[in-house]
Formats: C-alpha cells, sequence, structure tokens
C-alpha cells in the first residue's frame, strides 16, 4: 500500500461521542501497521473560540486525508465550527472521508457545500454496499486488532452457563445497567456470576442506583471499573446483556450470545435486523417500553439464554455470519483508492 498522512477528527466528551472516538482510533491505529503516518484530534476543544479552530485547523493542513468520525448529536449542536473546518480543508484540497450515522447519510446532508470524497456508513445490511464513493453495510465494520484476535479463541457455548457480562458504554444515559441487573435479580432459583461494567462517565446518581441494587441481590457480583478495553472481560463470558451501538456489534463479532436493548430508533432498526437474522434477543427499546416492561423482558430472554444451549449455540453461529470480520481492510483499501483517484502518484 501506499503512504498517507492521515488524521481523525472525533469527539472525546462526556455526554457523547465514547464509541466513535474508539472506532476512529482503532482505524488509526490498523492504518499505522501498513506504515501510514496517522494522528488523532479532539473537536471539542474548538468550542473554546475562533483560535482554538484556527489552530486546529492549520495542524490539519498538512495532512493528506482527514476522517471524520462524530455523533450526530455533536452535529447538530456545532454545525458553525464543524463547517469552517471542512470548508478550510476542502480549500486546501485535503480528501475528506466521513463514517455516518445511517444508510441516507444526514451528516452528508448537514453539509450541503461540503464534497466529502468518501462516506462510509458501517450499518444497514449486514453484508457491505460500494456504489462509487459510498459505502454501506455492517461488513465495514472497524473492530481493534485485540478483539479480532479474540474472535478466534471465543470457545462454543457451554451445557451450564457460569458468567453474564452487563456492559451498557461509557456513559448510560438511560441507566440500562441497572435495568439489566434488577431483570437477573428476579430469577430467584439461579445463582449467577455476574461482570458489570462501569463505564467512565457513568452519572454518580446512576452509580448510587446500581450500587443500591445489587445490594439486594443473591448473585455473586464483579464490578469492573472504566476499563480501557473489554477484550480480556469477554473471553469467558457466556452471556452479555448491552445496548445497542458499537458494544452490541463487538458481541455480534465474538459470537457472544447476547440479549440487547436499545436507546433510539435507529439502534432499533439494526437490531431487528440482527434479530431476524438469529443473531442475538431483543429486550426493547427505551422511551417506547416502560422500565417495568424492559425489566420484564430483559429477565424472560436471558432465562431463554440460560436455559438453552441449543439456543445459545444457534445464535452464537448467526452473530458471527451477520458481523463479518475484514472490514478495516475493506475501509482502508477504499480510502487508498480515493486518495490516489484524488492526488495520483
Amino acid at each position: 500500500m501506499t503512504t498517507f498522512k492521515i488524521a481523525g477528527l472525533a469527539v472525546q466528551g462526556e455526554r457523547f461521542g465514547i464509541g466513535h472516538a474508539a472506532r476512529l482510533r482503532y482505524l488509526l491505529d490498523s492504518s499505522t501497521k501498513l506504515g501510514w503516518d496517522a494522528s488523532q484530534f479532539d473537536i471539542t476543544k474548538c468550542s473554546e473560540g475562533e483560535k482554538q479552530i484556527e489552530d486546529l485547523i492549520n495542524k490539519l493542513r498538512v495532512f493528506e486525508c482527514l476522517i471524520i468520525d462524530v455523533d450526530p448529536r455533536y452535529v447538530e449542536e456545532n454545525h458553525e465550527v464543524l463547517s469552517q473546518v471542512f470548508v478550510a480543508l476542502q480549500q486546501s484540497k485535503c480528501t475528506l472521508v466521513l463514517i455516518d450515522s445511517r444508510i441516507d447519510f444526514p451528516i452528508r446532508q448537514t453539509f450541503p457545500g461540503i464534497q466529502f470524497n468518501l462516506v462510509i456508513c458501517p450499518y444497514g445490511p449486514s453484508g457491505v454496499e460500494i456504489d462509487g464513493e459510498e459505502i454501506i453495510g455492517f461488513g465495514a465494520s472497524i473492530f481493534e486488532e485485540s478483539l479480532r484476535d479474540l474472535r478466534s479463541q471465543i470457545r462454543n457455548p457451554i451445557q451450564t452457563p457460569r458468567s453474564i457480562l452487563i456492559t451498557c458504554g461509557g456513559s448510560d444515559p438511560f441507566n440500562i445497567t441497572t435495568l439489566y441487573l434488577r431483570s437477573l435479580n428476579l430469577l430467584v432459583s439461579k445463582s449467577l456470576t455476574i461482570k458489570i461494567v462501569i463505564g467512565s462517565h457513568f452519572p454518580q446518581i446512576h452509580l448510587y442506583e446500581l450500587e443500591n441494587e445489587g445490594r439486594k441481590s443473591h448473585h455473586r457480583i464483579q464490578f469492573l471499573n472504566a476499563p480501557e478495553s473489554l477484550t480480556r472481560y469477554y473471553l469467558g463470558v457466556d452471556i452479555a446483556l448491552v445496548t445497542g451501538g458499537l458494544t452490541r456489534n463487538e458481541v455480534l463479532f465474538l459470537g457472544i450470545p447476547s440479549v440487547v436493548t436499545d436507546l433510539n430508533i435507529e439502534q432499533e432498526v439494526s437490531t431487528k435486523l440482527f434479530e431476524s437474522g438469529g443473531g442475538l434477543l431483543r429486550a426493547g427499546t427505551y422511551f417506547q417500553d416502560s422500565e417495568e416492561e424492559l425489566v420484564e423482558s430483559m429477565s424472560m430472554k436471558a432465562l431463554e439464554l440460560l436455559d438453552s444451549q441449543a439456543l445459545r449455540k444457534e445464535i452464537a453461529i448467526n452473530a458471527r455470519l451477520l458481523m463479518p470480520d475484514g472490514g478495516v481492510e475493506l475501509v482502508l483499501r477504499e480510502i487508498e483508492r480515493i486518495c490516489n483517484k484524488k492526488s495520483p502518484l
């Protein structure tokens, strides 16, 4: 491959963007193994004023390619800042690559005056579709190298599941973690080992509610405080209880039988796709279902997985088929192609 000097632009914030920043870091890390010169920048510093915006633009001008992976909510609130950055880099002939959030490319539509050279939506169909300068599908999903190594180590589901992992993102804004633990506390006839991930930006009130629910539990509970990576915790997990988004995609990729609760309609659409393919069990969607309905559904779905080794095995096989490997290589090949097309050697 040709060597390129590429930059990544993400949000390092408490409110949103943790998964996007992590995905971008995985992609940039993979590019350095090809000999590319890659750096990641935080767009949130630009909110401090015009000088910070100008400083960021000057730093980015030296790169041949800019990859943007930001949460749509941040785009809505910071459209003017992003627009200044994109216009300046477009004028400097920088190749612009956008990782968008839906198959109709809503972020691209937000900036009609910007010509993104490549737009990637790692959602939609379970495979991948490439149409000119557009890539759509979960086949373009990006996972860190350690997770890809772990994929080959995950064993077939055991007869009696021993370990459950609850992980709901870095901030878990609706405290789904506590609802999952509450649902498992309803399974009074079983005593389980439960590992619970505490994200780095969990609100304090959520931690209080979670600890209170933990004190009521008859299960063996281990809290994992803000781990940088979940890779080593996935190994040995029999069932995962997660929210939609990056974590859901990771457990699908690994073939870990899972129950998923969605936080919005976009997550619900793709989770239902994976559910129809037999790759997971779905509890419901926050806001659409009451907390009581969600807890009851979570408990029933978890019990289905706990009681059936055949179901867990079927889901594990289907999950891997629905979330294939190779997304990183595909995305880097297309970035190389579009960079060479814009600036041929």
